[in-house]
């Protein structure tokens, strides 16, 4: 095997490498040596990258119990998502080893232009208009985006999601860190004022709970080139129990026109009521979250702040 790129060399990459290539002789007989393989320490694991394959390998028994936990959902989501999802090769205890079949096709920014049908894309205050450009390919993936989004949220039950180790988060604490940020870090009372907003928002509101994937965002979706047709949703890593609109958040980052026609595909699919100003209102929340993810000295925090303002003036969902 062939390692074209590391990343983040800690912890040492040999073993890694031998454990690979044993499970994969040992479980499919391939012949692997000439492959070329891209392999990165992401975060808790590694990520092999090979042409037709991507695998993760835990470095410990907690790193495992993740894997483990993802695996499960996928077998239980293979019936109602079909293709939707990469079908699992290989998933080796004894070596700490997850394989999948990598699904090809466009994926992060590439869908943008694709939607978008042009080179450049808009900027955040034209995605939250109604005349947002939205190009024949952007309008299938739309339709396929909301219907499949409907499908995984009523693949299963709350207890057996519950079952299967999926966590049911709350968001405050992370509002709790985003108010901080803003009151030290950030003057403008746009923002000031419209955060004020999402706390009290927040803090009056719940449903009910179904499983989301918890983060569809174009890096984790892959479209066929060309049509826009959806070919699988990646990274169930944080699969979780949480409202509907939690993943239905990020389709404004598509544009309005993209939003409303996906929505009027999950209204259709799920059978139930979305409203769209309560999407609204959890993309805006989405943009203030961002603030707690990136140190205020990080080149994007800028670019997060121009997000959220743009959000906050161009949706202006009510409140209460």
């Amino acid at each position: 095997m062939n390692v074209i790129a590391t990343k983040g060399g800690e912890p040492n990459i040999a073993p890694v490498l031998r454990a690979v290539l044993e499970a994969l002789r040992e479980h499919h007989g391939w012949a692997v040596a000439s492959y070329e393989a891209e392999l990165r320490w992401r975060s808790w694991r590694w990520q092999l990258r090979l042409p037709s394959h991507v695998g993760f390998v835990a470095i410990d028994a907690e790193g495992w119990e993740r894997l483990e936990r993802e695996h499960a959902l996928l077998g239980a989501l293979r019936s109602p998502l079909g293709d939707r999802l990469p079908r699992v090769v290989l998933h080796d205890p004894e070596r700490r080893i997850h394989l999948r079949e990598r699904v090809m096709g466009r994926c992060g920014h590439e869908i943008e232009h694709m939607v978008f049908g042009s080179t450049l894309v808009p900027s955040s205050e034209l995605r939250y208009h109604p005349a947002c450009p939205l190009s024949p390919a952007g309008s299938r993936l739309a339709e396929e985006l909301g219907r499949t989004l409907a499908q995984l949220h009523g693949a299963l039950g709350v207890e057996q999601a519950r079952g299967l180790g999926l966590p049911a988060p709350d968001l405050e604490p992370t509002l709790e860190l985003v108010g901080w940020v803003l009151a030290r870090h950030v003057s403008d009372p746009v923002l000031r004022r419209g955060f004020a907003r999402v706390r009290r928002w927040w803090a009056e509101r719940y449903s009910a709970r179904v499983l989301v994937h918890g983060d569809p965002h174009a890096h984790n979706l892959v479209v066929e080139p060309g049509t826009g047709a959806l070919r699988a949703l990646l990274d169930l890593e944080d699969a979780q129990l949480a409202t509907r609109e939690m993943d239905l958040r990020y389709l404004c980052s598509f544009g309005l026109p993209f939003a409303r026609q996906a929505l009027t595909a999950y209204r259709e699919t799920a059978g139930t009521d979305i409203e769209e100003a309560e999407v609204w209102r959890f993309h805006v929340c989405s943009a203030f979250e961002h603030l707690a993810w990136v140190s205020p000295d990080h080149p994007r925090f800028s670019q997060i702040v121009s997000w959220a303002r743009a959000a906050v003036l161009g949706l202006t969902p009510r409140w209460t």
